[in-house]
């Protein structure tokens, strides 16, 4: 497959996102669809930043239930912090591409978020920067990660969600239903 810019000009600016070294993942809105744009990180400059080839960037779009679904995916991840289990939340999207929310433990035994872009030929995984500071917890320091950009995106996906379409859609009951399904087939 070829890399593609659609479905162009248009577009409804939301949020960009970055992921140091590996993507930039610029979210917009058209007509009644979530747009992903990826556009992948080919080195970094002499100032050390990230330099991003626009000829290589891929795009796909998620309706209202495949938000949802995501956004699930992503408020299961924050709620359950570093104890949380392993979670893989696949998506089909347009033109055979597919979206897949990763949560899992990294090579430091951290927890870690990713969004993998895929389609026949292409993949471009994006994952979600965590912030690394110093809290305190029971009148102690400790070193902890902060899930702050997995928050934001959860967030955009929230405010898709609920501003699209607030009359039709079902109750969060119901969204907590499909995740689960999804998750467990």
């Amino acid at each position: 497959m070829s890399y593609n810019t659609t479905p162009g000009g248009g577009n409804t600016y939301i949020a960009s996102l970055f992921s140091p070294g590996i993507a930039h993942l610029k979210l917009s809105l058209y007509r009644n669809k979530l747009i992903f744009d990826f556009t992948l990180c080919v080195g970094t400059d002499k100032k050390g930043g990230d330099i991003y080839d626009n000829t290589r960037r891929v795009s796909t779009s998620i309706d209202l239930r495949g938000a949802a679904y995501l956004y699930l995916a992503a408020v299961s991840a924050l709620r359950g912090g570093d104890s949380a289990e392993r979670i893989e939340a696949p998506l089909s999207c347009r033109n055979s591409a597919s979206l897949t929310f990763i949560y899992r433990r990294n090579e430091k035994n951290r927890m870690e978020a990713s969004l993998l872009f895929n389609n026949p030929g292409i993949n471009i995984p994006f994952a979600f920067p965590t912030l690394w500071k110093d809290v305190r917890v029971n009148h102690e320091m400790v070193y902890e990660g902060v899930q702050a950009d997995l928050g934001v995106f959860a967030m955009i996906l929230f405010g898709y969600v609920a501003g699209s379409s607030a009359g039709e859609f079902p109750d969060i009951e119901y969204l907590q239903k499909i995740f689960q399904a999804g998750l467990n087939p």
